[in-house]
Parts: structure tokens; sequence; C-alpha cells
């Protein structure tokens, strides 16, 4: 079986670009054309294993012309690699893979892929909702809708999505790096937070919230690692100095490549965002054996499955509260925190089973043609 994966953009890594790379790399049975809508980096393309099974096309689509005409390039490179079916990744690849097959009344089989939450539909960028709604006219041409949230399922039902159409299959990892031995610092000194500098990753939440716990804890710092969240970042920086921030308690680490050191070095992870799909940092953090704490937004309070440490998105009094409740637990408390939550994610979201749901739908589709 070939399969055509077609994503926006190859060039940042988020969770579709991981979840796409940790799919590939578990499917060595199958011939994969990786095709980006915009560009595919040398970075992304080094997460998956090189090898005669695997291909990479970059369409350099910038605007809304050149996307359009992609639908063409798309047409020849079905017919060039001879394609079992398509697994497209994101709104705009979505969308653009629904108009072919509605263009060249295509009967290969079209699976959307949606890693996107709308708990913040009115923040998103313009070309973000045509997509969107582009997709939700072409949905009807799809042979499944895999969305890797649960209440993105809801969501994009409540949106106009077809019903019949949704599934939901969770994000997979590969668990190579966990040390479940782990043992709990006598008490919490480093409590750290992932993701890149976006409006979604709501750091204002997250400096509110810890400023005052760091002013009343001297031993207490933050630590950050994320893209452009780093010291040259100077809304971050007046963001700091506007919720008085004790400025040597916070580490700006920026982009970090070794997130497994960086899990290793912190004692509580928190997620302070106002949106997301299905929060990698979250399961990988909990795969750590770290006590976590997030916002209700996305999946992530299914991932967490600890009511008691899931807060409101955007209040950063709840996030303190319970920031300072979990300092105050002892090393015994928190040790069977952390155990619980590897437990959880290492049974749940194992990329072998993951990727297993996948191949099963994609079967169905072929026996169904």
């Amino acid at each position: 079986m070939t399969i055509l994966h077609f994503i926006t953009n190859f060039a940042l890594t988020g969770g579709a670009e991981k979840m796409l790379a940790n799919l590939v790399n578990n499917q060595p049975q199958h011939k994969h054309v990786i095709v980006a809508l915009m560009q595919a980096s040398i970075k992304n393309r080094s997460l998956i294993k090189q090898d005669s099974r695997v291909e990479f096309v970059s369409l350099n689509a910038k605007g809304p012309v050149s996307m359009l005409l992609a639908v063409f390039k798309l047409h020849r490179l079905v017919k060039q690699y001879d394609v079992s079916l398509i697994q497209s990744w994101m709104y705009h690849a979505n969308a653009i893979a629904g108009l072919y097959k509605q263009l060249f009344s295509s009967k290969l089989p079209l699976f959307m892929g949606i890693h996107h939450s709308l708990d913040k539909y009115q923040d998103e960028k313009m070309s973000t909702r045509i997509a969107l709604w582009l997709g939700r006219q072409v949905a009807r041409k799809t042979q499944q809708i895999i969305c890797c949230s649960q209440r993105s399922v809801q969501q994009h039902i409540a949106y106009g999505y077809p019903a019949d159409k949704m599934q939901f299959i969770a994000n997979g990892y590969q668990f190579e790096q966990v040390d479940s031995l782990r043992v709990q610092a006598q008490s919490v000194s480093v409590i750290g937070a992932a993701g890149r500098w976006h409006p979604a990753k709501d750091y204002a939440n997250l400096i509110e919230a810890l400023a005052p716990v760091c002013r009343a804890n001297a031993t207490i710092c933050l630590k950050i690692a994320g893209r452009d969240v780093n010291a040259q970042n100077d809304e971050l920086k007046a963001m700091l100095t506007r919720y008085e921030f004790p400025k040597e308690q916070c580490m700006l680490l920026g982009e970090v490549s070794d997130m497994a050191s960086f899990y290793q070095d912190i004692d509580v992870f928190v997620l302070p965002s106002k949106t997301e799909g299905f929060p990698n940092v979250l399961v990988e953090a909990m795969s750590h054996a770290l006590p976590c704490i997030t916002t209700d937004v996305g999946d992530a309070a299914f991932i967490l499955s600890k009511p008691e440490w899931v807060v409101p998105p955007q209040s950063p009094k709840s996030l303190q509260i319970a920031v300072e409740s979990i300092v105050a637990l002892n090393q015994v408390e928190r040790q069977r925190m952390a155990n619980d939550n590897q437990s959880r994610v290492l049974a749940e979201f194992s990329i072998s089973d993951i990727s297993l749901r996948y191949l099963e739908a994609y079967q169905r589709a072929e026996l169904q043609r």
C-alpha cells in the first residue's frame, strides 16, 4: 500500500508533524510519500527513518493562489506514485485534498486529519477560518475524518462537519527515553512549561499565576521551553515586568532539542493554554513521571484524568491555587501522582497501538474499493 501524507507545512514541529513522523516510522510495511503544501524542512525529515519506502515532496505554496493550484499538483502526484489512499493533515491540506477529490471525481480514499480544537474560534487567523470552512464543504468526500481530540470531534460536528464521518484516534508516542524508576524530589524547586510563543499557549496566564508563588518562595523557579520563548522576546519580558515576576527565578530556554533532559530537570509540569487539541507536551511530561497541572482545553482533562488538577483556562487565580496545592504536597503524594501519570500514558497512548487503529481504518477502506 502506498500512502500519500498531505500536510500543510512540514517545516514546523508541532503535534501533527510529530504524529505523522511517528506513524510513518511505525508502518514500515508500506510506502509513504510525504507531500508538504508549503515546505518540508531538513529537521523534520530527520524525524523519519530514511529508506527507500519514504519520499518527500515540497509544493512550496506561499499564498492562496498557489495553494489552490496545488490541487493540480496533487493530482499529478497521485498518478505518479500510484497512491492507494491519501491521509491529509491540518485544515489547509484537508481543504486542498477535498477539492482534489471533488474536482477530479476521484474514488481514492481520503482520510482527513484534524489536530486542532475550536476552543477559541474567534482567535483563529482568517486563513485558518477559510480553510476550516472549505474543509466543511468537501468533508462528505472523505472516507473518514480522524480527530486526535474527543472534544474536537464534538466541536467540529457543531461547526457542521458530518458526524457519521468523524472518528477519534488519539496521538501516539514512542516512549523510548522514560525513566520508570524516577524518584520525586523532597520538595518542588522547578516548575516547567513548554510550548512555542503563541497566543494559544497563554503565557500571560502562566506568569500571572506563578509570579506570587515565586515571590513567596525564593527557592522555586520557572523554566519555559519553546520556540521564541527566550530573552530576546520583548513582549515576554514586558509581561514578566508587568506581573512583577522575580526575573532571577525565571529561565527562558527557547527551543530545546533535548526535551527528555528538560523534563528530567523539572519537578512539576504546567500546561497554561487557552486552546489545544491533544497537547503533546502534557503526554510527554506525564511519561517522564511528573506531577502535572493543566487548563481544561482540548483533551487535556481526558489525558490527565485527574479532575482535581484541571483548572479553567484564562483563570490565573485558579492556576495559582493549583500550583500552591501541588507545592504543598509531600514527596510520597507527588510520587504517587507521578507514577499514576506515567502508567496512564504508557498504557493508553503508545504509537504501536495507535498505528494499528490507523491501519485498521485504512484496510477497511481498501476492502471497500
